[in-house]
């Protein structure tokens, strides 16, 4: 029997020191499916700030050895499912004009193995942002933020 494939698009970094419904939902899916997690799509606009210089720094190629699972400050490590693989795109951090046409590339490139799985494809979304992946698969969309209303996030993408 095959496993069902899903393509979960998140709006948190698998390794975050503080896990939310993503991550565990991911877990949970994972027991019965195989899921692909991406990992943040770059909705906030990067501010000035070793934060997000850290976070853009982990995600350039030449930063893309195995890392850890969970950060040092975790209370507990945190395994991978078997059946769960993390995808880290690298994305640009605007979501119109031309750069929607590199992201546009980039993610449907992270999401090639799950697009060629034919039947049994499922998008599981946290985010309204999903260049068109939804076409041709049943979608799930679980919003649980109003993404215009954070800072820094361009309410016309969201």
């Amino acid at each position: 029997m095959s496993r069902q494939r899903i393509l979960l698009l998140s709006t948190a970094d698998w390794h975050a020191t503080l896990w939310t419904n993503k991550q565990y939902m991911a877990c949970e899916l994972a027991a019965e499916s195989h899921v692909t997690y991406v990992e943040s799509l770059g909705l906030r606009r990067p501010q000035l700030s070793m934060r997000d210089a850290r976070r853009i720094a982990a995600r350039l190629p030449i930063n893309r050895t195995k890392r850890p699972i969970a950060s040092s400050r975790a209370a507990t490590p945190r395994q991978q499912p078997e059946h769960l693989d993390v995808r880290s795109p690298l994305v640009l951090p605007l979501h119109r004009g031309p750069a929607r046409v590199v992201n546009r590339a980039v993610l449907h490139r992270v999401a090639s193995g799950w697009r060629g799985s034919g039947a049994g494809r499922v998008l599981w979304t946290y985010t309204p942002t999903t260049y068109g992946l939804e076409s041709g698969a049943p979608t799930v969309y679980h919003c649980v933020d109003l993404m215009a209303n954070y800072p820094g996030i361009d309410p016309r993408v969201s």
